[in-house]
């Protein structure tokens, strides 16, 4: 264990979860003859039935299709393209850091689809991962009393300002990336964040 430790979310911070949202709907309508149309719907439903996309709960929305298929198609297209779906500074960032820190990727979601998500990634290895669906600032309490230097990384303003409010010492960037960022429009409203970025081509100090 390292002295330093970084707290980063996952989608729409390492992962670009626009473009596997794209690419997903694509396969939906091209194999499975899905139209674009549907396939915003169900996802728009579930979004506001659910507090995640739970993959069960997807496939289960397409009442007149095979629940095996859609869950195959799901799990075909993380395996082949969630790799690709990774920001192009986010290796570099790990391969920096790793030497210094001990790197812990917090997401909230369905634990089979992030589970999936993060394994398909390539990312390179000695990092620890969480997936829950409580508060970040619940999910990382127990890592945070068992370093000195201890820095969050996340495109959520609530999330930022929950754990600075809890844990004034830990040091916060807000990432706001201009091609996938679907929470823009509160950025302006991250009052607690110690710094804000648009990408990981920053180096951090252990």
């Amino acid at each position: 264990m390292k002295k330093s430790l970084i707290i980063i979310d996952f989608d729409h911070t390492l992962f670009n979860t626009t473009l596997y949202v794209e690419k997903l709907k694509e396969t939906f309508c091209g194999e499975l003859k899905i139209s674009k149309e549907e396939f915003d719907q169900h996802r728009s439903l579930i979004k506001k039935v659910n507090k995640i996309i739970d993959i069960d709960h997807f496939v289960d929305s397409f009442v007149d299709f095979d629940r095996s298929t859609l869950h195959n198609t799901i799990h075909k297209v993380i395996k082949e393209q969630a790799k690709d779906c990774i920001f192009s500074d986010v290796r570099d960032f790990f391969l920096r850091h790793l030497k210094n820190f001990d790197i812990l990727i917090a997401t909230h979601g369905d634990q089979e689809l992030q589970t999936e998500k993060i394994e398909h990634s390539k990312l390179p290895e000695d990092f620890t991962s969480i997936i829950s669906t409580q508060p970040k600032v619940e999910v990382i309490s127990a890592w945070v009393e068992k370093y000195i230097k201890i820095y969050f990384i996340d495109d959520k303003a609530e999330n930022i300002e929950e754990i600075k409010q809890k844990f004034p010492q830990v040091i916060t960037y807000f990432i706001a990336r201009l091609d996938d960022h679907p929470y823009r429009d509160v950025c302006m409203k991250c009052q607690s964040s110690d710094h804000v970025v648009w990408g990981l081509e920053f180096t951090l100090l252990p």
